[in-house]
């Protein structure tokens, strides 16, 4: 590899004097680093400093010619050595997605971002690999995370989607794409979903942490919005649809989940669990939520389409309310009579 950089360096000499003086040299570096390669394909130490020297030349080569080709295999030929460093370290099968994330993010999309800047269309490839190892990093880290023949770790299942959303985030920015943005809202959705996992949230309060991230959401999207006007920051408006959208996603998701146990409640199913104080408070801490997040959506979207769905929420609030305060203070439960009234007092304040 040590002959290799020098034949490198020869031909780049020659190359000032006329072009075709390059091509010899640079065939015969090809040569030379498939032989090295070859003659330490034992692996270990010896192959790892092999394959990096063999990178190391090849984007010499890549940087004096400015070809597309030589670049390209620069740019895939550096996998090799990365995925056999981490074989060297002998990390668990979750941990290669974290490696290959971190190297889209801190290698491939810089350089694609510096040679986009310099109108380069090597950026292409760069680009390419990056989002295309982040993609797989993503899926191979969710697979190990449910499927039970691979190891996972909830730190590695949470920060490896977590990176891919500051991938998508600094691209929308660096390209100005609103497609990033969009690409972004999905990673952060999953991003949220191992984070419930890492922090160990009950089965029971998962619909209020679903509430309650897609109000922290739309009052982020509410942020933007203010930035946007103060500092002229016009690219934050890539975020503000899909953050909104995402929030509105992320609050149905909660009332879907709750549904079920709502109706094992009303329909007073197995009635010394689903009448229990314990069973009844996330239901209520979610409506109460959905009120919340109606009300902040109406504000930030400008509409008054939102408060078409207020009044269900604010009724199933009200009735969970008063079986707990039921349940409390009576120690026995609602009545037709009572849900009857119930209603028609919410209906008649709505109406007022």
């Amino acid at each position: 590899c040590i002959r290799d950089r020098v034949y490198v360096g020869a031909a780049s000499i020659l190359r000032r004097r006329q072009e075709t003086y390059f091509n010899p040299w640079r065939a015969y570096a090809y040569v030379v680093l498939l032989i090295a390669i070859l003659l330490s394909s034992g692996g270990g130490i010896p192959q790892l400093i092999a394959l990096y020297a063999s990178v190391i030349s090849l984007a010499a080569i890549a940087w004096k010619t400015r070809s597309m080709v030589d670049m390209g295999l620069a740019a895939v030929f550096f996998l090799w050595p990365f995925h056999s460093t981490l074989d060297q370290i002998n990390i668990a099968p979750q941990g290669y997605a974290l490696g290959y994330i971190v190297l889209a993010l801190a290698f491939y999309f810089p350089l694609g971002w510096y040679l986009e800047r310099r109108r380069q269309l090597q950026a292409r490839i760069f680009q390419f690999i990056g989002y295309s190892l982040a993609a797989l990093a993503v899926v191979y880290s969710t697979l190990c995370d449910i499927d039970m023949f691979f190891e996972s770790f909830d730190w590695v299942s949470f920060t490896v989607p977590l990176l891919a959303t500051v991938l998508c985030a600094l691209s929308s920015y660096a390209y100005r794409s609103k497609w990033f943005a969009w690409v972004s809202s999905l990673t952060l959705f999953i991003t949220l979903w191992f984070f419930f996992e890492l922090v160990n949230i009950r089965s029971s309060y998962i619909i209020v942490s679903w509430m309650g991230a897609a109000i922290l959401q739309l009052i982020a999207a509410c942020g933007l919005q203010a930035l946007i006007r103060r500092q002229e920051m016009d690219w934050l408006e890539f975020f503000d649809r899909p953050l909104t959208y995402a929030a509105w996603v992320q609050a149905g998701l909660s009332v879907s989940l709750a549904l079920p146990s709502i109706l094992n409640s009303l329909l007073a199913i197995d009635p010394t669990l689903t009448r229990s104080p314990e069973y009844l408070a996330p239901i209520l801490i979610t409506l109460g939520s959905g009120i919340i997040f109606l009300l902040i959506a109406v504000w930030v979207q400008k509409s008054h389409l939102p408060l078409y769905l207020e009044p269900p929420l604010a009724l199933g609030f009200v009735i969970f309310l008063s079986m707990i305060s039921a349940e409390q203070i009576l120690g026995t439960g609602l009545t037709t009579l009572h849900y009857m009234l119930i209603t028609s007092i919410v209906g008649l304040v709505h109406w007022c």
